[in-house]
């Protein structure tokens, strides 16, 4: 009988002795030679490259130089087959044939599995199962590129921490310190490289036009789709005028035209500019050609020559969406200008030099540091063999990540050039190597998972400054949120129901067998059940995993396993145990051998999560033909999806009506998965249903526990939700709920603050005084009566609340709290005789209905700039000064007596010192600790002061006594110089941050760390602007500017209070020569 699997390995055994020859003769080739032969790349798009059956090269295979990689292809073949889990597999578990031999070519990653059409890779079983398992994502991120000395320097400044951290190159040598930074980059730089590209150019014409209309015009018809700026003047002696141009080389492809064009630095192309040039303008026209410009460098400096020393305005033709020109703007000098040239940056289609790429590999908190490092290690070995990199890690955050710095240029001449096809070959990559690190961890693509894409940089700084659009704001929270994704694409629809089928059968697998894969040949599984809060150094594992669930269910524990090689035997030793008590199955491990162990989560878990994918699954692949309902079990999420109708969200918070749906839902897939079982697997899947409803009731006893702390604000009735305008929070519609967010200081969305469902207002954070507040005024204006629930605290904060508003409160047992509270806001307001004092409950709440009706009217045109700025129960101080800010607690002290300060560090120490020099209530309890000691602190400064203030006998009538807190004019100078010398270090300081947050790329949601603190330019200039104020005159005020940092800013305070005391010296010494003159007898005649 003939045997195929014998002929096959007997074809391997051939093909492995051909490929080794060949490497063998290889090998002996120069490779200088080669080197040296190799002809560098002129400007100029490149040539494609065409694979040898013809087919053109489609950067497939890491283009990485000559050099051989030193794993065999068909050992690469049997890794992946062993480590991808479900490539290849065969119906009865075996490896087919065709997998034997080679990858698959139709696979992205090299492995076979379902495929759903050409191109798509569907993973298989095992890997959704390990993903099940709670499997990590590979991510593997190309950040960015560095061209020069200086921009590498930076980057491998960046990465080492200027040297502090130990840097790891290709050849395995370590380095640290700070000088090897600007020796390396000097090297890895490349002179004589690729040159960037020429964007601009400037020329100018003499044309026989007379007026600007007309040579506006005529540029528009000679330069379609170029973005241009032109001035024009007549000629001083003759008829013509004059004309400077600057234009972007390249040119958008405008109507009329299938593709874009582009103006070269050649005689061709500058010649059909010319023409085309003189077919608008007429014969005659004369064009002389400046020369060219790299980037929106070369913008800015052409448009400041052409600008400069004429008094002709310069005027720029911008560009719509479609390639068409539309408005034209006038260019001026300063921030006009700056803004303009960044304006042109889209229109230029600039290409840098790109010596080294910046590369981010990354894992979840919890995987094991030294394994990683090592996978990665392994990673940048296989992908970029022959080229020379550095990397390091990066523990200053929450998960691990290594920062790579990779030449784009290998030691023979071969260039990288990253393409989709690479990243994701680079993912599966990281996973292999990790995978045989005992780190669980997968490459599968968004779509398995049915995620939404991502989001860039550019993408939540807008969302956060305010300005995004609608569509731009709902991906981000797509992504945030983790929504399904719901494909439009019809090779992403094939994608969808490819990998729904998939989930189908996984969800029966995991039904019928257990999730825990046995261990190798020669590994020791030891088991242990680990307590929450609990680390040992010398933790004790066993190999019964029946005692250690056991131990684990009886205290609360997690089950939890690590597999011992057997060359790591010698790091775990019997347990010395009491007798009995089986001390032969106990060991104790090395704590950096137990860091590895991993968490068994339970069968039903797994199956929970399995069935959770395949719902996400289905609903990505038939929502776009029909209504479903997108169920997430873990999340606790419903989207609803209607045909012709737009899309609505729900509330994100966790409830029980959502929970109770989910469960509910799950049951009937669960009853849907016993018909389609054997008859003998019955029992199995109702003891699995059992364990699975048991949960289920445990998670809803816990949510029912945790809504019962929540704090909330009830009515008497269902009233439909609307949106109320606060200018703290920003109002957003979730489906028939209305969910309130923070406004952050840059006008951008924050976390949930409270949400209105009809019915009752639900506070997420009910211990910040003005989520409850502005919750409690929705909930009043709704119903009119409140029912408060929740903690104790959270009562105790709304009777407090109510009392000084006026809300009414209809719970029995907050009756005397609401009485004495109230009493006690009237004896206080007594107290200090102002004007609200005796109101009552009642009339205090119609004054502050009567002052929010009034100050939504129109305001009128002429006020103090210092007055502070009423809106609703709000008091604004007009700026951020102490004279607008004692004028707002000022204000707010009148009408309320008792105040509450929100806003920044900075403005709350402003506060609490105001508050103490002049005698505000405040009832912040974050702030009562500094009132003390503000108290403290002007109490002992009276003491001191007051005997200086006692007349002192001996003393003329009239005279003044300087006190002990009196300075003179030289100790003020003297403080003044100071001021000037602090101001210039914070100055430095701030640029130094600045360029450091620059060139990483740092944003404002995760920039900065523990060793640097994350800073804009625009503070940067801020600092800088105040350090040239004081630079020259001491006495010279620094200008108030929002963009000053917290130091800038208390310098610019003492320098004012430095001032405002030599003034009064002054005023001091001219009174005292003023009475002085008084008193000196009159000379008789």
């Amino acid at each position: 009988m003939f045997d195929l699997d014998t002929f096959l390995e007997l074809l391997d055994d051939i093909e492995r002795r051909k490929k080794r020859r060949a490497s063998t003769n290889f090998q002996q080739q120069d490779l200088d030679s080669l080197a040296a032969s190799k002809m560098r790349q002129k400007p100029g798009p490149k040539p494609k490259r065409r694979a040898g059956n013809g087919t053109p090269y489609t950067g497939g295979k890491p283009r990485t130089g000559f050099v051989p990689v030193p794993m065999a292809i068909e050992d690469e073949w049997r890794k992946r087959r062993s480590s991808g889990g479900g490539g290849g597999v065969s119906a009865t578990g075996r490896a087919s044939p065709l997998a034997k031999t080679k990858p698959d070519p139709g696979s992205i990653t090299g492995a076979g599995g379902p495929k759903a059409g050409s191109g798509i890779r569907i993973a298989g079983p095992a890997e959704r199962l390990a993903i099940a398992a709670g499997s990590q994502p590979a991510v593997v991120k190309l950040v960015s590129f560095a061209a020069g000395s200086t921009r590498v320097a930076k980057l491998l400044a960046y990465q080492s921490r200027d040297g502090e951290l130990t840097v790891e190159r290709e050849t395995g040598e370590q380095v640290t310190g700070g000088r090897w930074i600007q020796t390396l980059a000097d090297e890895w730089a490349e002179e004589d490289g690729r040159q960037p590209s020429k964007d601009v150019l400037r020329l100018s014409l003499l044309v026989r036009l007379n007026s600007g209309e007309a040579v506006g015009e005529a540029l528009k018809q000679a330069l379609p789709g170029h973005r241009f700026a032109w001035r024009s003047e007549p000629v001083a002696a003759g008829e013509g005028r004059i004309v400077e141009v600057v234009l972007s080389a390249a040119a958008r492809a405008h109507p009329g035209e299938r593709k874009s064009q582009r103006i070269y630095d050649n005689r061709n192309s500058l010649g059909n500019l010319e023409m085309h040039l003189e077919a608008s303008f007429g014969a005659g026209t004369k064009v002389q050609v400046y020369g060219f410009a790299h980037g929106v460098e070369g913008v800015g400096r052409y448009l400041a020559q052409v600008r400069k020393g004429t008094r002709h305005p310069l005027r720029s033709v911008r560009l719509d969406r479609n390639g068409s020109f539309a408005d034209d703007v006038v260019v001026g000098a300063g921030a006009t200008s700056l803004e303009e040239v960044k304006d042109w940056k889209r229109d230029l289609r600039s290409q840098e030099r790109r010596d080294v790429a910046h590369i981010i590999f990354s894992a979840k908190p919890g995987t094991p540091r030294e394994g990683f490092v090592d996978a990665v290690r392994a990673t940048l070995s296989r992908e970029f063999a022959g080229h020379r990199y550095a990397f390091v890690l990066h523990e200053d955050r929450q998960h691990l990540h290594v920062h790579a710095a990779v030449k784009m240029l290998s030691d023979t001449g071969e260039r990288l050039h990253p393409r989709i096809q690479d990243f994701k070959r680079w993912r599966k990559t990281l996973a292999e190597e990790a995978r045989e690190r005992n780190i669980a961890m997968d490459a599968m693509s968004r779509f398995e998972r049915a995620n939404p894409p991502g989001y860039k940089q550019k993408d939540i700084q807008r969302v956060e400054r305010g300005i995004a659009s609608e569509n731009m704001r709902r991906r981000v929270e797509a992504a945030r949120t983790g929504a399904i994704h719901i494909p439009t694409r019809e090779e992403g629809k094939r994608h969808a129901a490819a990998t729904a089928s998939v989930w189908g059968d996984v969800a029966a697998i995991t039904l019928q067998s257990a999730v825990e894969t046995a261990p190798e040949a020669g590994v020791l599984r030891l088991y242990r059940a680990e307590r929450p809060g609990t680390r040992s150094s010398a933790p004790i594992f066993t190999r019964d995993r029946m005692v250690a669930a056991e131990l684990a269910h009886r205290y609360g524990g997690t089950l939890s396993f690590v597999d011992v090689g057997p060359t790591e035997m010698h790091r775990i030793a019997p347990a010395r145990r009491p007798s009995g008590m089986g001390g032969g199955d106990h060991f104790v491990v090395a704590r950096d051998l137990a860091d590895r162990m991993r968490p068994l989560m339970p069968a039903e878990t797994v199956t929970a999560t399995v069935l959770q994918f395949r719902e996400r699954s289905e609903t990505a692949a038939h929502s776009m033909a029909q209504k479903v309902m997108a169920r997430k079990a873990c999340d606790y999420q419903s989207i609803q999806h209607q045909a012709g109708r737009a899309t609505k969200e729900t509330d994100d918070m966790a409830n029980l009506k959502v929970m109770n749906t989910s469960f509910a839902e799950m049951d009937a897939q669960m009853e849907v998965i016993k018909k389609h079982l054997p008859v003998d697997q019955q029992p199995q899947i109702e003891k699995l249903h059992g364990k699975l409803k048991q949960t289920q009731q445990e998670m809803l006893a816990t949510q029912e526990s945790i809504e019962k702390k929540r704090g909330t604000v009830q009515g008497e009735t269902f009233v439909l939700p609307t949106k109320h305008e606060f200018r703290q929070f920003v109002a957003e519609e979730r489906g028939e709920l209305i969910r309130y967010s923070r406004r952050n200081e840059n006008g951008g969305i924050g976390g949930v603050a409270f949400t209105d469902h009809g019915d009752k207002v639900e506070i997420a954070d009910w211990k910040d005084r003005e989520v409850v507040l502005a919750a409690m005024q929705v909930g009043s204006q709704k119903w009119g009566s409140l029912t408060i629930n929740g903690t104790e605290s959270y009562k105790t904060l709304a009777v407090e609340l109510a009392a000084e508003h006026g809300f009414n409160i209809t719970n029995p047992e907050l009756q005397d709290k609401l009485v004495a509270a109230g009493e006690r806001i009237a004896r206080h307001r007594a107290e200090r005789g102002g004007v609200s004092a005796g109101l009552r409950i009642d009339e205090v709440k119609a004054e502050v209905q009567a002052e929010a009706a009034g100050s939504t009217a129109a305001q009128s045109p002429i006020r103090d700039p210092k007055a502070p700025v009423i809106e609703g129960d709000k008091v604004k101080p007009a700026d951020r000064d102490r004279e607008s800010m004692l004028a707002a607690m000022r204000e707010a002290a009148r009408k309320w007596d008792n105040i509450t300060v929100n806003g920044s560090e900075r403005d709350k120490a402003l506060a609490v010192e105001l508050a103490v020099e002049h005698g505000f209530k405040i009832g912040n309890p974050d702030l009562q600790d500094k009132l003390t000691v503000a108290r403290e602190k002007v109490e002992q400064r009276r003491r001191q002061e007051q005997p200086g203030e006692e007349k002192r006998p001996g003393v003329a009538e009239g005279s003044t006594v300087q006190g002990p807190g009196q300075k003179t004019d030289a100790e003020i100078e003297l403080a003044l110089q100071t001021v000037r010398e602090r101001t210039d270090a914070e100055a430095k300081r701030e640029v130094r941050r600045a360029e450091r947050s620059t060139a990483t790329n740092e944003r404002p949601i995760d920039g900065g760390g523990e060793d640097h603190a994350y800073r804009t330019q625009a503070e940067a200039n801020a600092a800088v602007r105040a350090e040239r104020a004081v630079d020259q005159n001491t006495s010279r005020p620094i200008p108030a500017d929002v963009n000053q940092t917290p130091e800038i800013e208390r310098q610019r305070q003492a320098q004012q209070e430095l001032l405002a005391e030599k003034e009064a010296n002054r005023q001091d010494q001219v009174q005292k020569d003023t009475q002085r003159q008084s008193h000196k007898p009159r000379q008789r005649s």
